[in-house]
């Protein structure tokens, strides 16, 4: 079962559009660790979920939404 603080990662990240780093996660989860934040990402990542556009301090992100591909 995952804890709370990870479901309010997780359904924080689900709504972001278009690229947003950790600071934008962490306003939207105000109660959340930046540490827990990157390894909920980092997972996301692994899944295929999250594509990380930038490194370093100013990493960028963007959630890899599933593309209907045409018939």
């Amino acid at each position: 079962m995952r804890g709370a603080k990870t479901e309010l990662i997780e359904a924080a990240l689900g709504k972001m559009t278009g690229a947003f780093g950790i600071a934008d996660v962490e306003r939207e989860c105000p109660s959340v660790g930046r540490d827990l934040i990157r390894r909920v990402m980092n997972r996301w990542r692994e899944e295929g979920r999250l594509e990380m556009l930038a490194r370093g301090r100013d990493a960028r992100w963007q959630s890899k939404r599933k593309e209907s591909t045409p018939h």
